[in-house]
């Protein structure tokens, strides 16, 4: 096969591989025919490959009303038309082709079991790819960015899986979504597209948009605006969007959870910019709608807003940033628990983040990112199950009299009148005696309060204060947006109302108290003994 050729249309019918190794220009006819037209169930079977495609009129390659069709490696530039184009048809592979500058890039209309993967579609005209009265249909690992319009728009078709594609900087929405039914949105990245990261239109149900990165979108992350019911929203990293996620429509069995929504920006344009989660004035009350177990802190404005709805809106538990109500940033009329954060020394030489819902650890939030500073030593962990635990180093061991924690805009310090370090034991923090003082800002059941706790075990002591010490903050384990919600130099007298620390000793294993507690009880016995007859006095009177 020769390197050139023009002027060519071609209609194939029957089974045929045309593959070139010497990537072979062919530039299309000046008609409105379409390069190469692989049409009827006698073609199934063909294979397309390793060619670059040109034309100023028609479309680049239409595949009509077959099956088993496999186009791969081509190079799509300046097509006037659909550079890839499936009708009527089946069982397609379409794959490692790069479509770029053309009118629009890739579609698929009444067709099933078509896989879409590792293309390039890039800088056209329309949309990157448009999906239309069609079945099971998986796009993956593609990349779909600058289009003009939309990256993916899916319309009137279901079953549809959208899987580790690149989604950026489209002209309008990342993914389009009107009249669909079990779209699958997983493990996408998500960003920086001109209008909202994910759109619903009308009749669009039972929707999964999981473990997706969705970030700098110039509207919401995720738009549930003309539909919402039925609808999975689960382990999405949602950052540095106008908002988090806009609910605009039913709420019928919508659950939004495990989702870290952070650091939304307001606008001048949008009066409800800067929101994590937006209730819109089409919002409608279900008792079926769930909210819990997110991270919605650090947005400009408010966490969680419902000024334009007079509907109810309630949340199960979730972590807003800090421990105490009063210092949360969300619309009052919303209905929620409070996840809480507790610095806890779980160990010898351990100290522990824990997170509670209530009295239970909240083991289903993100995991999130924390500091702690040990004597001015940085540890940076990561949450497991409600969980960040570091271990100090033995040069901390030695003088460690201060730790201080952080996550978003929560501080916890402890500061310890004595070393806890042993001599003679150089990889424990002695088990000595201890006292300590426990500040909360709530109370057990996460509501806004004022509560404290003092406990002691001999000599030495400990507390726990928010002296405003500059402490860095809360970004997400997956967070690729360069982003930190976290408060440098915050002010101790705001944050000393919502501090929280607990020291936990095995006071039942120290026999330094046993023995104390022996004395205090024998004591007590010869003081009653020696004073008997003037008690006895004092109980007949």
């Amino acid at each position: 096969m020769g390197t050139y050729y023009n002027n060519i249309t071609l209609v194939i019918n029957k089974s045929l591989n045309i593959v070139s190794k010497v990537k072979t220009l062919i530039i299309g006819s000046s008609d409105s025919n379409p390069i190469f037209l692989i049409n009827g169930s006698k073609s199934s079977g063909t294979n397309i490959s390793g060619f670059n495609f040109q034309s100023k009129n028609g479309d680049g390659i239409v595949i009509q009303n077959t099956s088993k069709i496999s186009v791969s490696k081509n190079n799509m530039t300046k097509i006037n038309g659909t550079a890839i184009k499936v009708n009527q048809s089946s069982n397609v592979n379409i794959y490692s082709n790069k479509i770029n500058n053309s009118k629009a890039g890739l579609s698929v209309n009444n067709s099933k079991n078509t896989n879409i993967n590792s293309n390039s579609i890039k800088s056209n005209e329309n949309n990157g790819a448009t999906i239309e009265k069609s079945q099971n249909i998986t796009l993956s690992k593609n990349q779909l960015s600058s289009n003009g319009k939309n990256g993916v728009s899916i319309s009137n078709s279901k079953e549809i899986i959208l899987d580790q594609n690149s989604i950026e900087d489209n002209g309008q929405n990342g993914v389009n979504l009107k009249n669909t039914s079990k779209v699958r949105i997983n493990k996408n990245k998500i960003n920086k597209n001109k209008m909202h990261g994910i759109y619903f239109d009308e009749k669009v149900t039972n929707t999964r948009i999981t473990t997706n990165n969705i970030t700098n979108n110039k509207k919401a992350g995720i738009a549930l605006d003309k539909s919402g019911s039925n609808t999975y929203i689960n382990g999405n990293i949602i950052n540095h969007n106008l908002i988090g996620i806009n609910v605009n429509s039913g709420s019928y069995n919508l659950t939004i959870t495990q989702n870290i929504i952070t650091n939304s920006t307001c606008s001048d344009d949008d009066g409800a910019s800067g929101v994590g989660i937006n209730f819109g004035q089409n919002y409608e009350y279900s008792s079926k709608f769930n909210v819990n177990y997110n991270a919605i802190y650090g947005n400009e404005r408010r966490e969680v807003e419902i000024h334009d709805t007079d509907e109810t809106v309630v949340f199960g538990g979730n972590w807003y940033g800090h421990s105490s109500q009063s210092m949360c940033n969300f619309c009052p009329k919303l209905q929620t628990r409070l996840i809480t954060m507790q610095l806890v020394q779980t160990g010898h030489n351990t100290l522990s983040i824990i997170f509670y819902d209530g009295n239970k650890i909240a083991s289903l939030l993100p995991s999130l990112t924390g500091n702690f500073n040990i004597n001015g030593h940085v540890y940076r962990a990561i949450s497991v199950n409600g969980v960040m635990t570091i271990k100090l180093n033995k040069d901390d061991l030695k003088y460690f009299n201060t730790a201080t924690a952080g996550v978003s805009f929560e501080k916890l310090r402890i500061t310890f009148s004595e070393s806890y370090y042993d001599s003679d034991e150089d990889d424990k923090i002695a088990g000595g005696n201890k006292e300590w003082t426990n500040m909360n800002s709530g109370d057990q059941d996460n509501e806004a309060g004022n509560g404290g706790g003092t406990g002691s075990s001999g000599s030495g002591s400990t507390s726990s204060s928010g002296d405003g010490s500059s402490f860095a903050g809360l970004t997400s384990s997956a967070d690729t947006g360069g982003s930190s919600a976290g408060s440098d130099g915050t002010s101790g007298n705001d944050q000393s109302q919502n501090n929280q620390a607990v020291l936990l000793d095995e006071v039942t294993k120290n026999p330094n108290l046993k023995a104390i507690l022996a004395i205090i009880a024998l004591v007590i016995v010869v003081m009653v003994a020696y004073y008997w007859k003037d008690i006895s006095k004092m109980l007949k009177k």
